[in-house]
């Protein structure tokens, strides 16, 4: 059985093992040629997605109380 161990981006150094956690991210690595190129990709993903909210204006509804 295999065991699993929890790494940070920075600490995946090989590019199979890249992949896959891209891939579980859902991030693209089209164009990408090297593991370091591959950790900054993810790195601006994942900062992106905290800048931006997961809701847009038209799926906030707001009920009034009567």
């Amino acid at each position: 059985m295999a065991s699993c161990k929890t790494k940070n981006i920075q600490e995946i150094d090989d590019l199979p093992e890249m992949f896959e956690a891209m891939a579980a991210l859902g991030i693209s690595c089209k164009g990408l040629k090297t593991l370091d190129q591959m950790k900054a990709k993810v790195k601006e993903e994942l900062n992106a997605s905290v800048d931006k909210p997961s809701w847009t204006a038209g799926q906030v509804r707001i009920h009034q109380l009567e």
